[in-house]
């Protein structure tokens, strides 16, 4: 196969496992976290003992979220390599100027098309 087919099929892919996968939103919501765990630590007006429960709260969801994120990165690089073993030569294109340009006005012009097929 051609180094093109394959980066079409893994900026396609990548795309999809992107969008299911919600992985934009986990991010997004453990930034909030992060947030709302600077602003109780810094907060005079609640106690230390209201601190531990709400902290330790707020702990639990980054880390629960922070292992859903890492497993789709891990979804990404295992298909990566399995790409990779379907033409030897992939990895390097992929990491090259030309192809990364290329992977990512794939993916864009596919975002942006099954964006308006979707909807």
């Amino acid at each position: 196969m051609s180094n093109q087919i394959i980066v079409f099929i893994f900026s396609i892919c990548l795309i999809e496992i992107i969008q299911y996968s919600k992985i934009i939103l986990l991010i997004i919501n453990n930034l909030k976290y992060f947030n709302k765990i600077f602003k109780i630590i810094i907060s005079t007006k609640i106690s230390d003992h209201w601190k531990e429960k709400v902290l330790l709260k707020y702990s639990i969801e980054i880390l629960y979220s922070s292992m859903k994120i890492l497993f789709i990165i891990i979804i990404i690089i295992i298909f990566f390599i399995i790409l990779n073993f379907l033409h030897n030569d992939f990895k390097t294109f992929a990491f090259s100027l030309s192809g990364a340009l290329e992977i990512t006005f794939i993916a864009c012009i596919y975002y942006y098309l099954r964006k308006k097929l979707i909807d």
